[in-house]
């Protein structure tokens, strides 16, 4: 005895399958979705953190440059005031952790 399917079974069929393959297309672009979120967020945050790196060695360079010319004549003047003076303004500044002053031949003068 063969049993065949009626016209509505047959649809019915080809719309289960149909959903299944939808179903399944759609779970392979969510999971490709996340997959290429996490890498942005990983490459952002990366990037992020290069740039202030990087922002804070120029900000490092600028405070170094302007601490060395305001610097210039007390340490000729060897005013140890002015130079401690000087020094404690710029370690108040809230991204400085300690200065130190040398001489042209690497001795301390002063370490904040």
């Amino acid at each position: 005895m063969t049993y065949r399917f009626g016209l509505q079974a047959r649809f019915l069929t080809l719309v289960v399958v149909a959903l299944l393959l939808a179903v399944l297309a759609l779970g392979s672009l969510l999971q490709r979705q996340w997959a290429m979120r996490d890498e942005v967020l990983s490459l952002s945050r990366e990037s992020i953190q290069r740039l202030v790196v990087e922002r804070l060695r120029e900000q490092a360079r600028a405070v170094g440059a302007n601490t060395a010319e305001a610097l210039i004549n007390p340490l000729y003047n060897f005013d140890l005031e002015m130079i401690g003076r000087i020094v404690d303004d710029v370690r108040a500044q809230p991204d400085v952790e300690y200065v130190m002053v040398y001489d042209s031949e690497g001795a301390i003068i002063h370490d904040g």
